[in-house]
């Protein structure tokens, strides 16, 4: 009986030293946003909270970001942003810009915590803005895009304009893309749509925006690559330049015989014929066949390099119904690490800039001697 007391003491001693670590843990994880919060000038700081340090980042601006010294080299591992302290050590570079997705059912309220995460590392945050519930399909009449215009999500949508109003740095907002497909309640040819629909619900946002002080916010229109999407033109659902500030493209190479051309060679011809604006390819993966994927990395990344447009991508950094990460084998990270460096040395040498410069705008991404 005296061991069973004793037994039963310590199991109850060893719960309550649990508990203590989990709320221990919730409050310094709690007071850390809160200072964060505090130190862009979001939110009060409590006196018990924990001030981390950083400072927000010096010299960004719309036009350093469209108009810019260096490649964007971006990442996105889906909705989460913590990950991206760690890819330097497995991309061979430093991430300079990063996407996360946030949906308007499970995130009506604007929080700042990934924003200033980002740029607290002077990484570029870009918002993944997407109307819908994940939990439901393709089909959802609250999320037409008619419901926008008539003004049924305008809490959402003020809510997080005045929060990103106040953020003293740019940031990059991808608004309902892929809208040329069909997987989406926002797609224009889907959940009841139309292209004219899109249009007027993208220039409605835009348009409350700017009525709320969000002139810091870097509009970025992004298709998906038009292979398998024929008849349906860009022009049909493009808002026009004044309501957007940068193109985006999703293209994937998952077939054995892709090459650059094929995957994105008539969205790149279409794009042209629409719209002088720089391009970012935001959602970058190479998959499918394994004997193949590091050659076709090479080839997409090569033909990325020679588009005049292109500022940089964000490379998908996640296993999903294909693993498109960088490390899915040693073969296809030792060519992702050749490739992004090949891509950044030709970028930064179109301006004919001398190779000194070139080795140093290399040491700047964090690319090795």
């Amino acid at each position: 009986m005296r061991l069973f007391g004793a037994v039963s003491r310590n199991v109850v001693l060893l719960v309550f030293l649990v508990g203590v670590l989990v709320l221990f843990s919730s409050y310094v994880e709690r007071n850390n946003y809160l200072a964060e919060e505090f130190r862009y000038g979001l939110e009060p700081l409590p006196e018990t909270a924990v001030v981390v340090s950083s400072a927000p980042p010096n010299g960004w601006t719309i036009e350093s970001y469209l108009k810019p010294d260096a490649p964007h080299l971006g990442v996105s591992f889906g909705s989460k942003v913590d990950e991206v302290d760690s890819y330097h050590g497995l991309a061979g570079h430093e991430a300079n810009t990063a996407l996360f997705f946030k949906t308007w059912e499970n995130h009506p309220e604007f929080k700042s915590f990934e924003f200033n995460r980002l740029a607290r590392r002077n990484v570029m945050p870009i918002l993944s803005w997407e109307p819908w519930d994940t939990r439901d399909g393709v089909r959802q009449d609250q999320f037409r895009l008619r419901s926008i215009v008539d003004g049924e999500h305008d809490d959402v949508i003020d809510n997080w304009a005045q929060g990103i109003a106040r953020l003293d740095y740019p940031v990059v907002i991808r608004f309902a893309h892929e809208m040329n497909g069909h997987w989406y309640p926002w797609s224009a040819y889907a959940n009841g749509n139309s292209p004219k629909d899109f249009v007027d619900a993208w220039v409605y946002i835009h348009s409350r925006f700017e009525q709320r002080g969000a002139t810091n916010v870097i509009w970025c229109w992004s298709v998906n690559v038009n292979r398998l999407l024929p008849n349906r033109p860009f022009v049909d659902y493009y808002p026009g330049d004044e309501y957007v500030d940068i193109v985006g493209i999703s293209g994937y190479s998952v077939r054995a015989g892709d090459t650059f051309d094929q995957v994105y060679g008539s969205t790149f011809s279409e794009l042209a014929e629409l719209t002088s604006l720089p391009v970012l390819v935001t959602e970058l993966g190479v998959g499918g066949d394994r004997e193949t994927r590091a050659s076709r990395m090479a080839s997409v990344m090569t033909g990325l390099s020679q588009e005049p447009s292109v500022l940089g991508y964000v490379w998908f950094q996640k296993a999903k119904r294909e693993d498109w990460r960088i490390d899915f084998d040693s073969d296809s990270l030792v060519q992702y690490r050749d490739s992004s460096r090949s891509f950044a040395e030709a970028w930064l040498g179109r301006e004919s800039r001398s190779g000194a410069a070139v080795s140093a705008g290399l040491r700047n991404l964090g690319f090795d001697e």
